[in-house]
């Protein structure tokens, strides 16, 4: 008899309460997983657009600034294309995922563009 009671108890707490908090603890556990990998994504588009601009950047300086500067015609209308160069090409090596991540992340594409290309120029004349 006794031996029944506590099967019926353990029945109806293994229906009650271990099975729900299980499914919680799975659902907890898979929400951690999803957020994680979405954060990796995140990170790893981020960095591999910082590459392409220090690619584009150099690539730039290397085509088109240093044949200015050469000249001796590097001036300011020469600077504003310069960075222009580099935006439109950068712009154009975006794929869709990396533009909606850093609108989902910073907002204003073009502005964080702007600020990324101008901290590069400047990482490159150090």
């Amino acid at each position: 008899m006794n031996n029944d009671i506590l099967f019926q108890f353990l029945e109806i707490l293994m229906t009650f309460l271990i099975l729900p908090l299980f499914g919680l603890l799975c659902k907890a556990a898979i929400g951690y997983l999803k957020n994680r990998t979405e954060n990796d994504k995140v990170k790893d588009t981020l960095s591999s657009v910082e590459n392409m601009l220090t690619s584009v950047v150099s690539a730039t300086t290397q085509t088109f600034v240093s044949s200015l500067k050469a000249e001796g015609r590097f001036d300011d209308e020469a600077k504003r294309a310069a960075f222009e160069k580099s935006f439109d090409t950068a712009k154009k090596l975006l794929t869709e995922d990396a533009v909606s991540i850093i609108i989902g992340v910073y907002g204003d594409l073009d502005e964080w563009l702007t600020q990324k290309i101008e901290e590069k120029v400047l990482l490159g004349k150090g």
